[in-house]
């Protein structure tokens, strides 16, 4: 009796770790990886791309004799395959742009935006606030 039920609890826990696995793995298929921030220094602004499950918010930030302003928001969309964002609000983009990603980047319109929280993203921003 004690056999069987050591057996069936073995099976229920490896049955349970085969789900979250699962799970986690569906999820990262859904592209949830490319989610964050990007930074672009362009001097003397700074772009930045959020991008959260398919949502994207592009904003410009300039550098001016008070600070830094927001100016530029574009909202948009990426497609199923995460390879085109659609723009769906007014501002700096309209239309469809192509994208692709690295494990640090992300490009599109002939622009390349570091991920906020890589190094390079890093030395991006502080250089940018450090001239501003």
């Amino acid at each position: 009796m004690i056999n069987r039920t050591a057996r069936a609890t073995r099976a229920g826990v490896a049955a349970a770790a085969a789900a979250v696995l699962l799970g986690s793995t569906l999820t990262g298929c859904a592209g949830a990886s490319e989610d964050g921030t990007y930074v672009l220094r362009r001097d003397p602004d700074l772009s930045t791309v959020t991008i959260k499950a398919a949502k994207v918010h592009y904003t410009e930030v300039h550098c001016t004799s008070s600070g830094g302003g927001s100016f530029g928001d574009t909202t948009g969309e990426l497609n199923r395959e995460r390879t085109t964002i659609v723009w769906t609000g007014d501002g700096r983009y309209d239309g469809s742009s192509p994208v692709t990603f690295t494990e640090n980047s992300l490009s599109f319109e002939g622009h390349t935006f570091l991920r906020e929280d890589s190094d390079a993203g890093k030395a991006e921003t502080q250089a940018w606030r450090h001239d501003c």
